[in-house]
């Protein structure tokens, strides 16, 4: 557990320096969330999306946009999503990656939608750290906690792996497997034929939110 707490607490020090976009609207009920995940992000989330439930049980659409982030941080959201009393609906656009495609599996089967054209990216903690992330350049790291710090990242390559194998189709989970391994970028066709989402999203009701959503963030910015 020791190691576990060091590893967050030195990639969420990283994650501190990039940016994320997260509004929400009342009355169109929706969450813009764009960028990376870490507890700040994931704490304004639940917030959010606690005082839209207390507004009405009325669903509420997840814009969902970003290179991924804290896996800790995605379950919490995740776990907020499915303590939903209204039901979340997923929208993926743009490029969608590691812990941001993860979240969109917290949306229950039939409504993870995307935008024609959005790009989703598998990749392992295992190859995309490579046990650095948590290690002091110059420091020297004994068998015992290479071995310890290697058990974390596979760990977090299960649960990955878990969170599709819950909503795919159970004759692709192999073909998800390799895909992970191999780093691959999906197009929303391929996802939809995996069963790691559902269908199109319309362009005009994705256009129409995004402007409301843009106008927030640039009154949240003037505030």
């Amino acid at each position: 557990m020791f190691y576990l707490k060091l590893f967050y607490k030195t990639k969420d020090r990283k994650m501190r320096k990039k940016t994320f976009k997260l509004v929400s609207s009342d009355q169109e009920r929706f969450i813009w969330l764009e960028g990376v995940i870490n507890r700040q992000t994931a704490g304004e989330f639940i917030k959010q999306l606690t005082k839209l439930n207390n507004d009405g049980s009325d669903p509420i659409f997840l814009y969902v946009s970003g290179p991924g982030g804290l896996l800790d941080s995605c379950l919490d959201m995740i776990i907020a999503i499915n303590n939903s009393k209204s039901k979340v609906l997923c929208v993926a656009h743009g490029e969608v990656a590691s812990s941001s495609f993860v979240l969109t599996q917290a949306a229950t089967i039939g409504f993870r939608l995307a935008i024609a054209g959005t790009k989703f990216k598998f990749h392992r903690a295992l190859y995309k750290y490579k046990l650095a992330v948590s290690i002091k350049a110059g420091t020297s790291i004994s068998q015992e906690d290479y071995l310890d710090r290697l058990k974390i990242l596979t760990k977090f390559d299960g649960v990955i792996l878990a969170m599709f194998f819950l909503k795919c189709k159970p004759n692709r989970r192999m073909e998800i497997i390799e895909l992970q391994q191999a780093e691959e970028i999906l197009s929303v066709k391929r996802a939809i034929s995996l069963g790691i989402m559902d269908n199109y999203f319309d362009k005009k009701d994705f256009s129409k939110d995004r402007k409301i959503a843009k106008a927030l963030i640039k009154q949240r910015k003037s505030s």
